[in-house]
Parts: structure tokens; C-alpha cells; sequence
């Protein structure tokens, strides 16, 4: 009888977890997606304010939300700093987005570390809630039309496939 309960049970666990887990990464998923981007505005280390539309300015783009303390985020700016020049030959457009520091700390990494994109400061996380990130780091691929076609925790390989995402309507 033990055996047949535990056999039942094992059954069920099985066929129950899958439906979790499933649903659990269908939460995961950012509801910006196959949305038009959320703009906003924010200073730069120069302190200008800039413009994400304007920045983007209809092409494709890559915004990327990060911070200094974060070594996910280190990692990623420096391959992305590596591959700058194949950015640009496809004409995307890389904006990096610090959250929650300091202009004077994050001036300081950027310098030390060479970093060659246009750095945003959010001092307050605004664009953290207009986003809805989850965890650092957090990169949002932005098409040509400003429909956002992808939101990764690293810079996938299919990136270009990402970017180049149709959506129907």
C-alpha cells in the first residue's frame, strides 16, 4: 500500500512541477515586450539631460541597465566595450543605463575602465519601475520601430535576430 501511495505521489509531483516551473518563467517575462519602448529622460556623466527616442533616433538599440558594484554587469560592459566597433557597423545603438549610484562614482568607472558609450545616471531608479527590471544586469533590445524585441540578463549571440524581431499588427 506505502508503495503504491509513493508511486501516485511521485506521479503527480512529476507531472505537477513542469506546470511550476512553466509558469514561473512565464512570469519572468517583461511585459515591455512587443511593446513600444518606454521613453524617458535622464542625465548623462556630462550632466545633459538626453533622451532615449532622441538618442535612438529610429534605429535599433540596445539600452542596458547595469551598476559598479555589480560583477555580472562589469563583465558584460567589457564585452560589449570589446565588440563596440561590430555595434556600430550594424548600426545599433548602445545606451547604458547606471541605477541607484552616484555621477562621481560612476564617472570613475567609466573612465578607469575605458567604457566608449553615451552613460545615463539614475540616481533614484526611476526607469528601474517604467521597465520593470528584475536583477541586474538587464539589457533591452529595441527595434527600428521602438518596439522592444528582447530582454535578456546577458548579451545573447542572436542578438541581431533579437533586434531584427517583427511583431504582428
Amino acid at each position: 500500500m506505502k508503495n503504491i501511495i509513493f508511486i501516485i505521489l511521485f506521479v503527480v509531483f512529476m507531472v505537477l512541477i513542469p506546470s511550476i516551473v512553466g509558469a514561473q518563467l512565464f512570469f519572468m517575462d517583461n511585459a515591455n515586450v512587443a511593446n513600444p519602448a518606454p521613453d524617458f529622460t535622464l542625465k548623462n556623466l556630462s550632466g545633459v539631460e538626453l533622451n532615449f527616442n532622441e538618442f535612438r533616433d529610429n534605429k535599433r538599440a540596445v539600452i542596458f541597465f547595469w551598476a559598479t558594484w555589480c560583477p555580472y554587469c562589469r563583465n558584460e560592459l567589457l564585452e560589449l566595450s570589446k565588440n563596440k566597433k561590430e555595434h556600430d557597423k550594424n548600426g545599433i545603438k548602445i545606451l547604458l543605463v547606471n541605477l541607484g549610484e552616484t555621477q562621481e562614482v560612476v564617472n570613475r568607472f567609466v573612465e578607469k575602465n575605458d567604457i566608449p558609450f553615451e552613460v545615463l545616471i539614475d540616481t533614484k531608479s526611476s526607469s528601474n519601475k517604467i521597465y520593470d527590471i528584475v536583477g541586474l544586469p538587464t539589457l533591452f533590445f529595441v527595434n527600428s520601430e521602438g518596439i522592444v524585441t528582447g530582454a535578456k540578463h546577458s548579451f545573447p549571440e542572436n542578438y541581431m535576430d533579437i533586434l531584427n524581431k517583427k511583431f504582428p499588427g
